[in-house]
């Protein structure tokens, strides 16, 4: 059934008009305009621009330093050149620098320069100041490439484009020549002259993270795409309907532990798949997979779940979600596809047609996992049976202003069934003031292992309410927010992990700039915060204050204080604590990070409030070219006077050795220790130990985002107070092939 509705959305979709959304009126004097010349001479993308056609290209130079100075003459130079043969938008840089020997450039995977060295271009293909397209390359040709929402602010870099690039370093700076097929892209088709919206941009990093931009910035206003330049020509740009035919081979085997403490075979499974990407028309793609490989092959960051009473949240990190994902955002996180767990088949649809997005995917998963959320925390629930899983998504733009949007998702096993449904809008007042509202209604029927097991009523149906209103300007910011949740409000596909509680939240704060200071900001705010459930009982009060300064070295530091009381088992506990966060970067290729937190903390498992103290260093450190260290660690104290004495830690350690920017050999080791000491007078000195070791080690090789080859080797260890010394109960290798046909 649910294929069915989704194949009704992808006619409908492909049948339904679309016309090139009108140009938004320069006023006079603010917007530049450029004309795109069209070339048809070859060109060996390698970082050299010693084709003859570059000379014909058109030269923009990137004349505005933009952060940390407002629009103040840029201090490198920088030339940007772009032209289009039909297929390929062609970009080329040449970035000056009179301080080579300090350039910040490494080796690296995709989506992972972003504290290097960089140049890129942001694309308005429609034009309409809604969405962009961003494409960067560091100086040793390593990709970046992202999606911007304008409504929603999000930056989503898990969009993988085709594309070409290629750098190369000398004395005197470094150029960079990139090829961006027009099938990548979504832009009205047809003969005639288009306009679009375009910036070209360099980082440069240094003391400062210095970023220096063809047009200028205006921080009284309250947007991004507002400010592009405007670039005409794409008069023979053709998209075409590109077709990915996507074959994939997952190989895994695997022991674990078995009642005797033995290891034993779990055999080896073969696992052919095939994954599907088709341009249904020029703005709409349909992507289709049958028996996917869903593994982990990225690890999740390791998180400490000690003293917390609601889920944890990982971010996706598998393809076919990944692609496309930011069609199913909005203001409330209703569609979290980390629950669509081992899916058997799935079909996606997205795309845009004039100020119309459309967004829906189906699969079948071969388990149901659920998130029950609660007033004072929330469970888990897998069923041992197949679901169906369907999620829908519209938007229309009427003006780059104001938006409205629908949203509905469907989960299904069995006599189980939750069905969610909602609009949303978005509108903004004088570049300052924006407005964001989500309406949502949901209706839940639980089967009876779920009845039992968690003491839920046969059937549950719930609404939420979400206001939000920012005003931003140069120096002043401020925020009211207003949500509401229902005790029997459950998004099952979504991430929402607290009900039956009424929120109002005000903030705001003065942003401080300076030029010829040791700090170049610093912004002072802070907010207030009530809590209430449906019997009107406070579950929270809360005011803070906080400091932000960014300073020499790149440095980032912010200190907050908060007097909180929270509910916790019919008791109000009174919480005051100190935070803080700091980094900075002392040398080239190095980043040290630290969070503290300090104070007042409840005890969840004993009811009862304690000191905690929180610390998590952290250190990024590119030791070459080619090899990058990442550590991250958490210490977290909790003490209970007279009750107990808990202390976590847990490190996280990544090893990476990067051959090209195709290729890297990596490491993941994540060890956690817990150890909880008895203060109780019967049971003094008795220590309850929990320890884990998990490791990882990956080859990856990717000629392009689909066409892959990994194999590795992964781990998993633990030891308790029954047996102290750390055993391996589950290991395995596994190796995955995958190759794109690009028809």
């Amino acid at each position: 059934m649910l294929f069915r509705i989704l194949a009704t959305t992808i006619v409908v979709a492909a049948l339904s008009p679309y016309t090139q959304a009108a140009d938004t009126a320069d006023a006079p004097g603010t917007v530049t305009v450029h004309t795109l010349p069209t070339l048809t001479q070859p060109i060996v993308v390698d970082g050299v621009l010693n084709e003859p056609h570059w000379q014909q290209a058109l030269t923009i130079d990137l004349l505005f330093e933009t952060t940390p100075n407002e629009n103040t003459p840029a201090r490198q130079a920088t030339k940007a050149y772009l032209y289009e043969d039909g297929e390929n938008l062609y970009v080329g840089f040449r970035a000056e620098d009179t301080e080579i020997e300090l350039l910040r450039a490494y080796l690296r995977d995709r989506d992972s320069a972003f504290d290097d060295d960089y140049v890129g271009i942001q694309l308005d293909t429609f034009n309409d100041e809604q969405r962009s397209y961003e494409f960067f390359v560091n100086p040793y040709g390593a990709q970046m490439d992202l999606l911007f929402d304008e409504s929603t602010g999000d930056e989503d870099d898990s969009w993988d484009a085709i594309w070409t690039s290629a750098g190369v370093i000398d004395d005197q700076g470094y150029t960079v020549e990139m090829a961006i097929p027009f099938s990548n892209l979504r832009f009205v088709d047809g003969d005639q002259v288009k306009t679009w919206g375009f910036e070209v941009l360099r980082v440069h990093p240094r003391d400062q993270k210095r970023i220096y931009r063809n047009v200028k910035d205006d921080r009284n206003r309250n947007c991004t795409l507002c400010r592009l330049a405007k670039v005409q020509g794409f008069k023979n740009a053709k998209q075409g309907n590109q077709l990915e035919l996507n074959p994939v081979l997952t190989v895994a085997s695997s022991e674990s532990r078995n009642g005797d403490g033995r290891m034993v075979s779990n055999g080896t499974d073969y696992e052919p798949g095939v994954n599907l990407r088709w341009g249904i028309t020029p703005e709409f793609t349909l992507d289709a997979t049958v028996n996917p490989d869903f593994s982990q092959v990225e690890t999740d960051n390791a998180q400490l779940s000690v003293n917390q009473t609601f889920a944890l949240f990982f971010d996706e990190k598998r393809p076919f979600f990944l692609e496309g994902a930011n069609f199913f955002n909005t203001d409330e996180r209703v569609v979290y596809t980390r629950n669509v767990t081992d899916p058997d088949v799935g079909l996606k649809i997205t795309g845009r047609s004039g100020g119309h997005t459309i967004g829906a995917f189906a699969a079948q998963d071969a388990v149901t996992n659920i998130i029950i959320p609660g007033t004072f925390g929330s469970d888990f629930a897998s069923l041992e049976e197949k679901s169906e899983v369907f999620a829908s998504r519209y938007r229309y733009d009427f003006t780059p202003d104001f938006n409205v949007g629908a949203i509905a998702t469907y989960r299904s096993a069995g006599d189980y069934t939750n069905v969610v449904g909602g609009v949303d809008g978005f509108f903004r007042w004088r570049d300052k003031h924006r407005i964001r509202a989500q309406f949502i209604t949901t209706d839940t029927d639980n089967s009876q292992e779920l009845q039992d097991n968690f003491d839920l009523a046969p059937n549950q149906s719930g609404n939420s309410y979400r206001l939000r209103y920012n005003y931003n300007s140069r120096n002043w910011f401020q925020y009211t927010n207003y949500s509401k949740y229902d005790e029997d409000f459950r998004a099952d596909l979504g991430f929402i992990t607290q009900v039956n509680k009424e929120q109002w939240v005000v903030g705001g704060g003065r942003v401080f700039y300076s030029e010829d200071s040791w700090w170049n900001q610093i912004e002072i705010g802070g907010d207030w915060d009530i809590t209430h459930d449906s019997d009107g009982r406070v579950l929270e009060r809360e005011l803070e204050g906080r400091i932000e300064v960014n300073g020499p070295l790149q440095s980032y530091g912010n200190l907050g204080y908060v007097v909180r009381d929270r509910l916790f088992d019919n008791v109000l506990f009174e919480e005051k604590f100190v935070n803080s966060y700091f980094n900075i970067q002392p040398r080239r290729g190095l980043l040290l990070e630290a969070g503290f937190s300090f104070g007042d903390r409840i005890d969840f498992s004993n009811t009862r409030l304690g000191d905690n103290v929180r610390i998590e260093p952290g250190i990024h450190y590119s030791i070459n070219k080619h090899t990058q260290l990442f550590v991250h660690h958490t210490y977290d104290r909790l003490k209970v006077p007279g009750l107990r004495d808990r202390t976590a830690n847990l490190t996280d350690l990544r090893l990476i050795y990067q051959f090209t920017s195709r290729s890297f050999l990596r490491l993941t080791a994540q060890y956690q220790n817990i150890e909880s000491e008895s203060r109780l007078d019967a049971d003094f000195g008795v220590v309850d130990k929990d320890r884990s070791f998990n490791k990882q080690l990956l080859y990856s090789y990717k000629v392009n985002p689909r066409t892959v080859f990994f194999l590795g080797y992964s781990d998993l260890a633990d030891a308790d107070n029954e047996r102290p010394d750390i055993q391996v109960q589950e290991r395995g290798l596994f190796m995955k092939i995958g190759y794109v046909f690009d028809y």
